[in-house]
């Protein structure tokens, strides 16, 4: 197997990953801190829960884009834009006005959303199809290398410039959209329509499997991994105990992307994803903000350690051309199980976790019936 590295369109994109994920973690800590911080706990799941209705929406006209317009120029266009909107919500935080802090917040997450819809398209597009599992655990390393150093200085990045952080992040993602200038890969131009991705999912039993299960799935683990500053909060615990979350989550990472190199057994993959998702929900029993440490360890391994499947699913119903458009599909699914989820959890917290643990093994258990539905998905050759 060769290196990934001697394709040009992969190595200029692993050089944009390295200075995304430079500023990504230190960026979503401190946006979810302060959100935390100056919010009350019903009007932050609100605002949780409504950032997925943006990439309903957007998931499937980006991966119309990116079918039709190309996986690059649209994803720079959108991150600049997300990156100079930093500036106006430092300002709104700073300010401590909560309604501009939600306007600029959201006209923000529209535009990243949109760069994170297409950026997700061309990370499996650039994939050399003689390495790509060698090239999706080399991604996994540098981004998770960036983020697990990130995540362990945030906190004392944090009590020396506290909001400011939003400036060297837009810096950081500046430069990240710069340097996917130059990059080459293929794209279906025509015959693309915004349903095109659901017409693929309706025709391979594989990607309706993989669609269904980990949407599911996603809703269910999205109670926990974007609710963990709350967690924290809930449960009296401080900054470097939500630092512990995230540095257990992306270190994880690096871990589970390697496994998934060495596990080819699609049943196999499957069964270790659903039992540490099922594993994170029952430890709300505990009431101690060092949790998110093994639920952040969890989510990352099975997530990472899925990967490829996913990919192995998705484009089996798609190929190169029409990529985006099963993504986006599998994006507006995925979204519209995180939103519901997101403001339910949002009440729920307020009320009690127990109810969160109750609800997350539920969704699980729909999550299990939707993967194991479809043999196809099982009998994939990876």
């Amino acid at each position: 197997m060769s290196s990934p590295f001697r394709y040009k369109p992969f190595r200029r994109f692993s050089y944009s990953v390295a200075s995304f994920t430079a500023v990504r973690q230190i960026l979503q800590l401190t946006v979810f801190w302060l959100l935390a911080s100056i919010l009350p706990a019903y009007l932050y799941g609100i605002v949780i829960g409504v950032r997925p209705l943006i990439l309903i929406g957007l998931s499937p006209i980006g991966g119309y884009i990116s079918d039709k317009y190309g996986r690059v120029k649209p994803t720079i266009i959108s991150r600049l834009i997300s990156s100079v909107l930093l500036i106006p919500l430092m300002y709104a935080f700073i300010a401590r006005n909560i309604a501009l802090i939600i306007l600029v917040y959201f006209i923000r997450a529209f535009f990243q959303d949109l760069s994170n819809s297409l950026s997700v398209v061309l990370n499996y597009a650039v994939l050399p199809n003689d390495a790509r599992e060698k090239a999706m655990f080399y991604l996994y390393v540098i981004s998770s290398s960036f983020d697990a150093t990130t995540v362990l200085i945030w906190p004392f990045l944090f009590n020396l410039i506290n909001v400011y952080i939003l400036f060297l992040a837009a810096i950081g993602y500046a430069v990240s959209s710069i340097l996917l200038i130059g990059i080459n890969v293929p794209y279906a131009k025509r015959n693309v329509s915004i349903s095109t991705g659901y017409k693929l999912f309706k025709k391979n039993n594989a990607a309706k499997a993989m669609i269904l299960g980990l949407s599911i799935d996603q809703g269910a683990i999205n109670m926990v991994l974007q609710f963990m500053a709350l967690i924290v909060t809930l449960f009296h615990g401080t900054t470097l105990d939500y630092s512990l979350g995230y540095e257990a989550y992306t270190l994880t990472t690096i871990l589970g992307s390697y496994i998934m190199t060495r596990f080819h057994n699609p049943t196999g993959i499957l069964v270790t994803n659903i039992v540490l998702k099922f594993s994170i929900f029952p430890l709300f029993l505990l009431h101690n903000p060092l949790i998110i440490i093994y639920q952040g360890f969890a989510i990352a391994f099975a997530d990472s350690l899925i990967s490829n499947l996913y990919y192995v699913a998705l484009r089996s119903a798609s190929g190169d051309e029409y990529l985006g458009s099963i993504i986006g599909f599998d994006e507006f699914v995925a979204n519209l199980s995180r939103s519901s989820t997101g403001f339910v959890a949002g009440f729920l917290y307020a009320i009690s976790s127990l109810d969160i643990m109750t609800l997350g093994l539920g969704i699980m258990a729909v999550s299990t019936i939707m993967y194991f539905r479809y043999k196809e998905l099982r009998e994939l050759k990876l």
